[in-house]
């Protein structure tokens, strides 16, 4: 395209990104990305996700939030979407206590959250020993117009099993069977392995 005279676009950019993150070439995307910048071609919300959703994924946390911080300064609309990818990648990174810190903004700027960002919030309150918190997230998302998935469920025994909570992971999983979500053979068989693994051989047996 170069060699005709025909300057990519933001389009044409995007479907490198994309391209680039789904092979793992992330050094390519991040030159690529800068590049962009640099000839003045806008990164469009599309591009901004992919490149921070492959930033995260492969573990380059500082240059994923110092895109985020471009982003934002730079006055382009950030949406649900790119805040859950953040939230994801930065709970997936152990960036647990700058979770809270995003999510206490969010809050602040009265954001519409979706079920993602309920269960990261979940995921890092409990990281972060605020565990009662994390139980009232839990217990307030119907007031919020929100339904929990199966992930959230997940997030709830998983971390209940952590701090031997038997009796309210009991009850989670009996809430579970009045729903539209009860506990599969996959979830069953995590719950297991897991309380094998912490000698609870009686609660397994359960």
């Amino acid at each position: 395209m170069a060699s005709v005279g025909v300057e990519p676009n933001s389009y044409i950019h995007d479907t490198l990104l994309n391209g680039y993150c789904k092979n793992g070439r992330i050094e390519y995307a991040l030159t690529l990305f800068k590049d962009m910048l640099h000839k003045r071609v806008t990164p469009t919300c599309c591009s901004y996700n992919t490149i921070l959703h492959g930033l995260f994924q492969a573990g380059w946390t500082v240059a994923a939030k110092e895109i985020f911080h471009e982003m934002t300064e730079s006055g382009t609309a950030v949406s649900i979407h790119t805040y859950g990818i953040v939230l994801c990648g930065l709970s997936r990174n152990n960036c647990s206590d700058e979770v809270i810190m995003l999510l206490e903004k969010l809050f602040a700027m009265n954001v519409k959250f979706d079920i993602v960002i309920f269960n990261v919030m979940i995921s890092s309150m409990f990281k972060v020993g605020r565990r009662e918190e994390a139980k009232e997230v839990f217990a307030a998302m119907s007031t919020y117009g929100l339904v929990p998935s199966i992930h959230t469920y997940c997030v709830m025994i998983i971390n209940l099993i952590e701090e031997k909570s038997f009796e309210e992971v009991d009850n989670v999983i009996s809430s579970m069977e009045d729903t539209s979500f009860p506990p599969n053979s996959r979830l069953l068989n995590k719950i297991v392995r897991m309380l094998l693994k912490k000698g609870e051989i009686a609660q397994a047996r359960n």
